[in-house]
């Protein structure tokens, strides 16, 4: 059984094709407490044996380090199964105490970069953003925790497919990629106008 959960739409950046409708919310503790309570009774009605959950968004991290010991914690109490921890995330607001929380779980984490340049044009956020990415995986890899590289490709990065995809490699963390395609949508506009051409795109993956 997986579960997916987006905690939050609120996002530390902007990704310029990002097509997610933000807003500030974030979930209850009691709306968590009453997911996972819900699905330890599916567990027992279906005789279950593996959980998976997958905490996406906005950016989970947002929800802070507290906020997911206590689901962690009540996962392990409530859920007769085994019960893994998926976390997709930028992981920009990743700390120490977060990276140990997540290698104590042995979480999966997915994150992704589009952009090897010191002044990333795709987030929205300052010209260190790939140094502090890089210093963010670090402290993934040094957990040894199990991490997966994406990239979303568009006219503007389609060149450098192969320059991330070493990047991830001298990582040591697996990579995956697609392509912003017609009719791709963001809220306010269709993004068409950032999928590379068919032949362009094919030229660069092989």
């Amino acid at each position: 059984m997986k579960i997916h959960i987006k905690p939050t739409m609120d996002c530390n950046i902007a990704c310029y094709y990002c097509n997610e409708k933000r807003n500030k919310e974030q979930m209850s503790p009691d709306t968590v407490e009453n997911i996972v309570l819900k699905i330890a009774q599916a567990v027992r009605l279906k005789a279950q044996h593996r959980i998976e959950f997958e905490w996406s968004g906005g950016e989970p991290l947002i929800m802070g380090v507290l906020f997911f010991r206590k689901v962690f914690q009540l996962q392990r109490k409530a859920i007769p199964a085994k019960v893994y921890n998926t976390v997709y995330s930028n992981l920009l607001l990743l700390d120490e105490e977060m990276a140990d929380l997540l290698a104590e779980e042995a979480a999966v984490v997915y994150t992704s970069l589009d952009d090897l340049s010191e002044n990333s044009f795709r987030r929205g956020s300052n010209g260190r953003y790939f140094d502090t990415f890089d210093s963010r995986l670090s402290l993934l890899i040094k957990r040894q925790l199990r991490v997966k590289l994406y990239m979303t490709v568009t006219q503007q990065n389609v060149s450098i497919i192969n320059n991330v995809y070493l990047y991830a490699k001298s990582r040591a963390v697996d990579f995956d990629f697609s392509n912003v395609q017609h009719p791709y949508i963001e809220p306010q506009r269709r993004l068409s106008i950032l999928a590379p051409s068919i032949s362009e795109f094919q030229q660069e993956v092989i």
